[in-house]
């Protein structure tokens, strides 16, 4: 079990925390203004196939502000299947049992929360504010936005200044 609570994470190159493992929980934890990803579960299934799955990843009560605005990717918390562009185009059950609850983030070009190739994904009772400013990605222009995801729960997220809030391709909820 790796347990990540109570920790700042301010001006970090790339991204505030990359997470490739199961059992983890990050926790009441701030990050501002890293050049790319405030909280990154990955997997590489594509190149360098060094690490596994995520698996009951629990994100909750964290801050981030002002993530993903240099180093562009997919949102301030992202879940996908590559580090770099693409691995957002697997299937559900790559990851497993993530749950996204409680955080504030703030000030983000691109998508509050993403997350694709996910089997069971919670994101409840997030405050998004000021994200998807300055959109390039095709799911930028949304708070959340999931793909290729299986047992989706989205709900009573407070969403501020996004013009779209939930977006979706390939999901069932």
């Amino acid at each position: 079990v790796v347990r990540i609570s109570n920790v700042t994470v301010n001006r970090n190159r790339a991204r505030g925390f990359l997470l490739q493992s199961q059992d983890v929980m990050v926790e009441d934890c701030t990050i501002t203004n890293p050049t790319g990803v405030g909280i990154f579960v990955t997997t590489d299934v594509a190149y360098w196939y060094e690490s596994g799955p995520g698996k009951n990843v629990i994100i909750r009560n964290n801050t981030i502000d002002n993530a993903n605005n240099h180093l562009i990717m997919e949102g301030a918390i992202n879940v996908k299947c590559g580090h770099d562009k693409g691995g957002t185009d697997y299937p559900a059950g790559v990851h497993r049992n993530i749950l996204i609850e409680g955080n504030t983030i703030r000030n983000t070009s691109q998508s509050a929360i993403y997350a694709c190739s996910t089997d069971g994904i919670q994101i409840t009772g997030n405050i998004i504010d000021l994200c998807s400013q300055e959109p390039v990605l095709p799911n930028g222009k949304h708070a959340i936005f999931l793909k290729n995801c299986s047992k989706a729960y989205v709900h009573d997220n407070d969403i501020q200044h996004t013009d779209l809030d939930i977006g979706h391709e390939n999901c069932k909820f």
